[in-house]
């Protein structure tokens, strides 16, 4: 004949101890992580040009006289030729960013003169400078 009645579970109290403490803990990171996430996010800001994929499309035919383009610390800047300068996008450094157009507005840190726009991957115009 079979016992209906199961076998006895050795140190039950402890066992049950044992998981509500590791729920505790485990509720415990949880808000902490949540509390933590709330108040302290990590930003990440591109200072180059290498990420930048808003260009400036040059008119085609180019006009005489170079329109402006971007806005700048209180200056309408425009380019000083239609001539495209290969630079590379991680030797240029933004310096700002036009509001109206969203163009990023980039200079060399070795030369630090003159001011660029992108017109696509490795390629700027020169601004009429600072």
């Amino acid at each position: 004949m079979t016992d209906p009645t199961p076998a006895p579970l050795f140190a039950r109290q402890a066992a049950i101890r044992f998981c509500a403490v590791l729920l505790a803990c485990a509720g415990a990171i949880v808000a902490f992580s949540i509390v933590d996430g709330a108040r302290t996010r990590e930003t990440f800001s591109q200072t180059s040009a290498v990420e930048d994929h808003h260009f400036y499309v040059p008119p085609d035919p180019p006009l005489a006289v170079p329109e402006l383009v971007v806005t700048w610390q209180g200056r309408r800047l425009a380019p000083v030729s239609y001539e495209k300068e290969p630079l590379r996008d991680a030797q240029l450094r933004r310096m700002g960013v036009d509001e109206a157009s969203g163009l990023g507005i980039y200079s060399l840190p070795s030369r630090p003169g003159p001011l660029f726009i992108k017109i696509g991957p490795n390629a700027y115009l020169r601004l009429n400078g600072p």
